[in-house]
């Protein structure tokens, strides 16, 4: 199964990203999966749960401080 970068290029070739899965953003944060997750649940990463998943607008990750200077 390609992932999640490879199948929105074939959907919509030459768009940004709009959502990113919790992994994505682990990653692009340097946090632990976990983290985010919790973050999620608890309300201090706005995210929107869509069945069993969890969406997060990218709108939201360009308002979030770098790595250095989080808090969570």
């Amino acid at each position: 199964m390609a992932d999640n970068q490879e199948w929105f290029d074939r959907l919509l070739p030459g768009q940004e990203k709009i959502v990113f899965a919790p992994t994505e953003v682990a990653s692009l944060l340097e946090i632990p999966e976990e983290k985010v997750y919790q973050g999620l649940a608890q309300g201090d990463i706005p995210g929107i749960k869509w069945g069993t998943r969890w969406l997060i607008p990218r709108a939201v990750l360009d308002k979030m401080p770098l790595a250095s200077n989080r808090v969570f």
